[in-house]
């Protein structure tokens, strides 16, 4: 298979103490991908997960003290990045600021080519009517654009991006919108790190998970989110409901589970647990199908259930409801649908598909 970037037992480690005689710890512990051509791959983790020493180790800022990367024929300055901790220069305008790594071309460069990149960048990112802006003049989302066009001016074939998402919710959401396009319009291989896993999401045509330093799984988006291979993914990926409970029996990969609050549900299991065994169970939000009607009448596998609170949340409405002995679950239901009955205060039944909910070990 080809790839664009294969990354083999990657390991980044840091002495404590002063002078770094201390003892090490591992940022980095032996991280291997390998990056399809033409994918943009979204690394996802917590703050301290390693997402930016992997970046920075890909970049040549640090050395990896075990296991290496290659890009098969991409050089140096076919490498596009934009770190945490890059600032633009005050003393230059957006323009000569998104010009810069042209300058600094081993090549070299000449002057109307460097124009033409130059505009070019600054069109892909709206930047055009603030190319004679100082950078403190503009406002964030303006500044974060220019080190993207910065990133993207010598036309890389491998582009890292670290935390591009600081803006406020609607920015980031433009901004995913328009780095998709930039990823489809120039073909550039992609590896964005960030903690909004769920901005990234729509964005990315793959997905890692880094959790101390290791990668814990790896997968398409789609398959991440709808079946993490654990607890801790599945609430990094977006809103989803965890409940503790005993597996009750085991039938294939299914599993019986006695919730702690009471009822008795199904779910299907991530790894191998035997009857007895504490488990947590995960379930996203719209999963759950709520009725203004008893368990009996729904029927099924439906357990009662009371209405608590519902709220209006644009395409869906975030309802609240409790079961078993109080026990709080959150279903989101599309808005068009409407309540059909459901009441605050009032007796419901919810029910979900075995296959959509997941139970983990403890």
């Amino acid at each position: 298979m080809s790839f664009a970037l294969r990354i083999d037992g990657l390991t980044r480690r840091i002495r404590r103490g002063p002078l770094g005689l201390g003892r090490s710890r591992a940022v980095l512990e032996g991280v291997s991908l390998e990056v399809a051509p033409g994918c943009l791959l979204a690394v996802v983790g917590a703050a301290g997960s390693g997402k930016s020493t992997l970046l920075r180790l890909l970049a040549g800022v640090e050395r990896p003290t075990g296991g290496g990367f290659s890009h098969p024929g991409i050089e140096a300055h076919q490498l596009g990045t934009a770190l945490q901790g890059d600032a633009l220069s005050t003393r230059h305008s957006i323009a000569e600021n998104v010009a810069a790594p042209l300058a600094r071309l081993r090549r070299g460069i000449d002057r109307a080519s460097a124009k033409r990149l130059t505009a070019n960048a600054l069109d892909l990112l709206a930047l055009t009517p603030f190319a004679n802006t100082l950078p403190q003049n503009a406002d964030a989302s303006i500044r974060q654009r220019a080190l993207l066009a910065r990133a993207l001016v010598a036309e890389p074939r491998l582009l890292l991006l670290d935390e591009p998402f600081h803006q406020e919710e609607t920015d980031r959401a433009s901004l995913a919108v328009t780095l998709r396009q930039l990823h489809e319009l120039l073909g550039t291989t992609t590896i964005l790190a960030t903690r909004s896993a769920a901005t990234a999401l729509p964005l990315a045509d793959a997905m890692a998970v880094l959790h101390e330093g290791r990668l814990v799984e790896a997968g398409s988006p789609q398959s991440l989110y709808e079946q993490p291979a654990s607890a801790r993914t599945a609430a990094l990926l977006g809103p989803v409901n965890t409940l503790a409970g005993i597996i009750y029996s085991v039938e294939d990969d299914i599993a019986s589970v006695r919730l702690a609050c009471g009822p008795v549900v199904e779910a299907r299991l991530a790894a191998p647990l035997a009857p007895g065994a504490d488990c947590v169970l995960c379930i996203r939000p719209e999963r759950i199908a709520i009725a203004a009607a008893s368990a009996a009448d729904m029927g099924g596998d439906a357990i009662d259930a009371t209405l608590i609170a519902a709220r209006f949340a644009g395409a869906t409405t975030r309802l609240r409801a409790l079961i078993g002995s109080g026990a709080e679950l959150i279903i989101d239901r599309p808005t068009a649908a409407g309540l059909r009955g459901l009441s605050q205060g009032d007796p419901a039944a919810v029910a979900w598909q075995p296959h959509h909910a997941t139970a983990y070990p403890a």
